[in-house]
């Protein structure tokens, strides 16, 4: 049976309802592996004023923060990752980025297909223009 790992950031839990939808018909086809990627400290939401305004300079700038542990099987060969994200500032989520950018990253997607599910307003496509960028710097395809 294929090995499909899914990674997702979600502040409400919306993102992950979305990823989950688009999943339905994959169920029983292929063996599905949930990340939920959780922020250390996790961000709140709704946002308060200050806490959105003090995440938007590392989020622009795409500059990790930390991660409670990741939960997945680094060893296992996975046929397909896939990506579910919301978009801040017209860039990656904060926890997607330090996912992205970390050693476990890079283990399994390296010459792995990728697909992105976003949820966003269209001007904040942009967003996924760097994560193609880091999929890319990891070895992986994004299909």
């Amino acid at each position: 049976m294929k090995k499909v790992l899914v990674v997702t950031y979600s502040q409400s839990g919306q993102l992950n309802d979305i990823v989950a939808n688009t999943l339905k018909p994959l169920e029983g086809e292929v063996d599905i592996a949930w990340e939920h990627l959780k922020a250390r400290p996790e961000y709140p939401f709704p946002w308060k004023d200050i806490h959105f305004w003090d995440a938007q300079p590392e989020c622009v700038e795409m500059i990790p923060g930390e991660l409670e542990p990741l939960k997945f099987d680094t060893n296992i060969d996975y046929d397909l990752i896939i990506l579910g994200y919301p978009i801040w500032f017209l860039s990656p989520p904060i926890p997607l980025t330090t996912f992205l950018k970390s050693e476990e990253a890079k283990k399994v997607m390296d010459g792995k297909p990728v697909i992105t599910i976003i949820g966003s307003r269209n001007m904040w496509v942009t967003a996924q223009e760097n994560i193609k960028a880091m999929i890319s710097d990891n070895g992986g395809k994004l299909v």
